[in-house]
């Protein structure tokens, strides 16, 4: 038999020894979990902070509802690397002007803390911060740059990776705009998930 040795533990003078099977690494957790809203989490290894970011921020939110600032790329300077940056941050290269905005970094946006809860419902459901924006700005919410807020971006893609993801990214803006064209600007999607 194959295995390995899990949790082992102590029971007086005895040792108990977990013994695991060859189909256990398949329950295991593996790689990182990629889903519609962004992986990483502000601030970690993928997604690092400038110095003077959060003061930057606290002004930007004291004019705003919502705002967001420059991406830099800090991954290993692949073709792939660069491909998922520019597709996804090309436009909040640094330097970025400041000020009203329709488009922002999702990876580097902050929302003032009343909006935050019931008032975000796509985020809920997973939805891109795009839609959130979106929905925002049609309530009439001031959304702006702050070229002060940086982050750098530090993640490595596969190429094959990239094109899936830009693939079902592209799927999903062309569904939003058919529902934008048969719904009402008020009305949420019914039981649309995320994509």
């Amino acid at each position: 038999a194959k295995g390995t040795l899990g949790e082992v533990k102590r029971d007086g003078a005895v040792f108990i020894a977990e013994l695991r099977g060859l189909s256990q690494r398949l329950a295991e957790d593996s790689g990182r979990l990629y889903t519609a809203a962004c992986s990483a989490d502000l601030g970690d290894a993928h997604c690092t902070v400038e110095r003077g970011w959060i003061a930057a921020t606290r002004r930007a939110l004291e004019q705003a509802d919502v705002a967001a600032g420059a991406v830099r790329n800090g991954a290993r300077p692949t073709a792939a690397n660069w491909a998922a940056f520019l597709f996804d941050y090309g436009a909040f290269l640094p330097p970025i002007a400041g000020g009203p905005s329709e488009t922002l970094a999702g990876n580097n946006i902050a929302y003032r803390g009343d909006l935050l809860g019931n008032r975000l419902p796509y985020a809920e459901l997973g939805f891109w911060k795009a839609f959130v924006n979106e929905r925002l700005a049609r309530e009439g919410r001031r959304l702006v740059t702050a070229p002060e807020m940086v982050v750098t971006w530090r993640r490595d893609e596969s190429l094959a990776r990239v094109v899936r993801l830009r693939y079902h990214f592209g799927r999903c803006f062309a569904a939003r705009a058919v529902i934008r064209i048969a719904s009402p600007p008020s009305s949420a999607p019914s039981g649309m998930r995320a994509c």
